[in-house]
């Protein structure tokens, strides 16, 4: 069980529809955290599969825990794909986790980290 914890989920390599249900099985134990950081740092490859399941994300969150979600490190490309994805006023971008959690108001021992 994750909660009362923060998460970050960490992104490493390419994601596509063969993962999907992966992702998803993540995403979901980490719904009930308080806060959640996508760690994209090490992504190279996202398609539209992965960005349904950001929004799946954030939905899954809503009403009790609304805006708590946010990007860590997107390399220009993903950030670009997110952006014309129209995502980027729904997501905030993060340079660092420390600022995520600046920006959330809470520790950054506060977060465990979940690997995809």
């Amino acid at each position: 069980m994750i909660a009362p914890y923060n998460v970050c989920i960490r992104m490493q390599g390419e994601y596509d529809i063969a993962d999907r249900d992966r992702v998803q099985e993540t995403f979901d134990v980490a719904a009930p955290a308080p806060y959640v950081v996508v760690d994209l740092s090490n992504a190279t490859y996202l398609d539209s599969s992965m960005l349904g399941a950001f929004i799946r994300l954030r939905n899954q969150r809503e009403p009790e825990h609304p805006n708590a979600l946010g990007f860590l490190e997107p390399s220009a490309p993903l950030r670009r794909l997110i952006e014309i994805a129209g995502l980027a006023s729904v997501f905030p971008f993060f340079d660092s986790l420390e600022g995520a959690a600046t920006h959330f108001g809470t520790s950054l021992e506060a977060f465990k980290d979940l690997v995809v």
